[in-house]
């Protein structure tokens, strides 16, 4: 990591940064995350958008140095499935309950990422800790446009994680649940159809084209990459011995 002079604190260009990172559908999916202090909390949230809220520990003009966690902190550290800190050099009082932290707690320290640089300098929180010498390695590592810009990315790729490995759990427990429900050999055949399809659609007790046939175009919107156009192109094609029978009968 490179070091930078400590910059002047410039909240539109940190606004500016994210709004150029960030784009629609960052995320699927939003595990419970917790925010060691507002900075990080902000970030989380314009990542986040309206998939969650991230629960912030240290608020208004708590010192990360010093905070002392109430019991609804704790319970927020043992339900979390993700953690973001400065590190141990800016919110000192984590450190021992995040060594601790519950098996399967990710647990992310934005001042180790990657392409983050440190800042020199010191700050002072007004909290009686005073202005640290010069030479001193600052932890407000977020006054840096381009470390925002960092730390966002870092903490959209570990919501993207998240989302992941619970979409494969959900799928795997619906596996277990449903068991023998498998689409049948015509199905299967169905002109337009693939494997993956197929089975997805018995998870929805959607087994023959018969069950196929008698579905809406919005009924099968909830699949993940399903379009308007293919499910009505799949319904019609399930329809289609509807209409040799009527032929037939005519």
């Amino acid at each position: 990591m490179t070091r930078i002079a400590r910059p002047e604190p410039r909240w539109w260009l940190l606004l500016a940064a994210l709004a150029a990172l960030l784009a629609p559908g960052a995320t699927s999916a939003a595990p419970r995350v917790v925010a060691s202090i507002g900075p990080v909390h902000s970030l989380a949230a314009a990542v986040m958008g309206d998939r969650g809220e991230p629960r912030q520990i240290v608020r208004g003009y708590g010192s990360p140095h010093a905070y002392q966690m109430r019991p609804s902190d704790a319970a927020s550290l043992r339900d979390a499935e993700l953690v973001l800190w400065i590190g141990p050099t800016m919110e000192t009082f984590l450190q021992r309950p995040l060594a601790s932290a519950r098996q399967g707690t990710r647990v992310v320290a934005l001042a180790d990422t990657p392409g983050v640089e440190l800042i020199e300098g010191g700050h002072d929180h007004g909290d009686g800790h005073g202005v640290r010498a010069s030479g001193f390695t600052d932890g407000h590592i977020w006054l840096s446009p381009s470390n925002a810009k960092v730390m966002a990315r870092t903490i959209a790729e570990e919501l993207r994680a998240r989302a992941k490995d619970a979409l494969l759990t959900m799928a795997i427990a619906s596996e277990e649940e449903l068991g023998s429900n498998e689409p049948a050999q015509d199905l299967l055949e169905m002109r337009g159809m693939d494997k993956q399809l197929a089975y997805v659609l018995a998870s929805m007790s959607v087994i023959t084209m018969e069950d196929l046939a008698e579905q809406s175009v919005d009924e099968l919107m909830d699949i993940e990459g399903m379009t308007e156009e293919w499910a009505a192109e799949l319904i019609m094609t399930a329809r289609e011995p509807w209409f040799a029978e009527e032929g037939e009968s005519a």
